[in-house]
């Protein structure tokens, strides 16, 4: 519509939807982590050896990922920024979806927020994929849902703070496509890294 701001589009309703329904899977995969974490705390304590439902092989195994160093950078288990991360993604997102605009300072700390998730992200993936060598499926639906959070997010920060930059632009329109080339990079790593022993 001639003369309406493009940082308050028609659409942010439906983004807002989007990102609470991302956020709650992102939300239930680390609650699973959490619970699979304590789980191999007091198996450990007892002496005994976890196994996680989602042990498939060699190469998928939610008990090595989860009972690496890794899974605790901070000293407590990665899961807990998760739960209170994907909490915060989805309150803000569900306040979008009903049609409420996210004051600017809000929106610039989910920005930042999204920002250190994805390269939180992107540093595990490359622990589980090259180091450990090892995938766990709920930490893969982590994956998948944090990368279309910080794209979305970054593009209405964007369209927000900067709606007639040509990289808002680009974000604007290829949004989508940004997000599947994402994916194919890094189902690419996993292939070449694992190939059919995934299967195996």
């Amino acid at each position: 519509m001639p003369g309406t701001n493009v940082a308050d589009r028609p659409s942010t309703s439906g983004n807002g939807l989007f990102l609470a329904l991302l956020a709650a899977v992102g939300l239930l995969a680390s609650l699973v982590l959490t619970h699979d974490k304590i789980e191999a705390l007091q198996a450990a304590a007892r002496g005994e050896t976890f196994s996680a439902g989602c042990d498939l092989n060699a190469f998928v195994s939610c008990s090595a990922v989860v009972g690496s160093a890794q899974s605790e950078l901070f000293g407590f288990p990665n899961s807990f920024l998760g739960i209170v991360g994907f909490s915060v993604v989805m309150s803000l997102a569900a306040v979008a979806a009903l049609g409420g605009r996210l004051p600017l300072v809000v929106l610039s700390g989910l920005q930042l927020g999204a920002s250190a998730a994805i390269v939180l992200i992107t540093w595990l993936q490359v622990q589980s994929i090259v180091v450990l060598q090892r995938l766990c499926p709920y930490c893969i639906a982590v994956w998948v849902v944090t990368i279309p959070i910080f794209v979305l997010t970054t593009r209405t920060f964007l369209l927000r703070t900067r709606p007639a930059a040509r990289a808002t632009r680009l974000l604007e329109d290829w949004t989508l496509l940004m997000v599947l080339l994402w994916y194919v990079a890094v189902a690419a790593a996993v292939w070449f890294r694992f190939g059919d022993r995934l299967w195996a």
